[in-house]
């Protein structure tokens, strides 16, 4: 949800520049310059944020998963014990 509420953010940012520029013409220099190159360092800028949110996204959800993992491994040796001489948890408690 953050994702796409994100990239409606970004894109709508990326074409103010552009929008202002058709409702209020300025010089050339304005219109085949420094209107794209804004829109274009913008659309940059946004890339990247975009792919920081990701890693940061798929860091927590590894984190969580691998939590998750632990907290089974746990359980598990909990209900059993290891077995020292064959080195397997095969036995209750």
């Amino acid at each position: 949800m953050i994702k796409y509420l994100y990239r409606v953010l970004s894109t709508l940012i990326v074409f103010i520049p552009i929008t202002l520029n058709v409702m209020y013409p300025s010089s050339i220099i304005n219109s085949l310059l420094y209107i794209p190159v804004l829109s274009l360092s913008l659309a940059l800028l946004f890339i990247y944020f975009e792919k920081q949110i990701t890693q940061y996204y798929w860091s927590i959800k590894k984190q969580s998963f691998t939590n998750i993992e632990r907290s089974n491994e746990k359980a598990l040796s909990e209900k059993f014990f290891l077995c020292e001489i064959c080195k397997v948890n095969n036995l209750l408690k």
